[in-house]
């Protein structure tokens, strides 16, 4: 295996891993990469997805684990994403800090390419365009996620 640094670059319409707030990943995401993951590697093919929407969803709403104090083993429960929720989650936190030690790498030809729309197809703030303003204007993610926010409420 390579030590090569691999830099992410999330999908099209991918929403922001981030939020305002340091530390926390983004619900949206969490949900846009379980669905993702089942889509991929569990349902194949998009008719064979529609077909066992419901068995996806039941899957992804299992609840988490709790502790001998009642509170959710991952701390993901509130994000109601259940156990695959908790690993998204998990592999989340790793993603907000290698991204953030990409940016102060040159950018992949992936991430040159012009954003596009500020809001995903579903009206979520778009990963790549938090990256930009990341790299544009010198913002840090939390801040380019909720600069995001706040210009698609108007």
């Amino acid at each position: 295996m390579s030590d090569r640094h691999i830099i992410y670059v999330p999908d099209m319409d991918e929403p922001s891993i981030f939020t305002k707030d340091v530390g926390i990943v983004n619900p949206f995401w969490i949900r846009y990469c379980a669905k993702r993951l089942m889509g991929s590697q569990i349902v194949r093919g998009r008719e064979h997805f529609k077909k066992h929407q419901d068995a996806v969803d039941s899957f992804l709403s299992e609840p988490v684990e709790k502790d001998r104090d009642g509170f959710p083993k991952s701390k993901t429960d509130y994000y109601n994403e259940g156990v695959l929720g908790a690993l998204v989650q998990h592999g989340g936190l790793t993603i907000q800090e290698n991204v953030r030690k990409d940016l102060t790498l040159p950018p992949p030809a992936a991430l040159l390419k012009p954003v596009g729309a500020l809001a995903t197809s579903d009206g979520h703030v778009k990963f790549r365009w938090v990256l930009h303003m990341c790299r544009e204007e010198g913002m840090t993610p939390e801040e380019a996620h909720s600069y995001g926010l706040s210009l698609m409420r108007g």
